[in-house]
């Protein structure tokens, strides 16, 4: 999936988010919620680029879901964009424990997200 490797900043950015969007709620979401599960566990054989140059030095960071989700989640809830396609995902993310760690991410980051007129 293309989308898997540039995630990030297409989530970022108006129209490419919508259709980030769409390809979340079409109908055979059987698997599209599996690839939204790969962007977040890094399990597509091409990661998105901006988690590799963020962790290039340490390959364990990378492939930590913790980190991954942090980093994700850190750099699109501020957006305007992005905190949507974060949103969709949560509802059709079926792994209880990578939808936990998203949502103890956002409870983390709550106090500054009462500043962002979006978030």
């Amino acid at each position: 999936m293309q989308i898997a490797k540039d995630f990030i900043r297409l989530s970022k950015m108006k129209f490419s988010s919508n259709v980030i969007e769409k390809c979340l709620d079409s109908k055979s979401s059987n698997q599209k919620e599996a690839h939204i599960e790969k962007i977040f566990k890094g399990t597509f054989p091409q990661d998105d680029q901006q988690i590799v140059a963020k962790f290039a030095n340490n390959y364990q960071l990378q492939k930590s879901l913790k980190t991954r989700v942090d980093f994700i989640v850190q750099e699109l809830i501020y957006n305007q964009f992005g905190n949507y396609v974060i949103q969709r995902a949560l509802n059709v993310i079926k792994d209880d424990l990578l939808k936990k760690e998203i949502l103890y991410t956002i409870k983390s980051l709550s106090p500054s997200l009462v500043q962002v007129k979006h978030g």
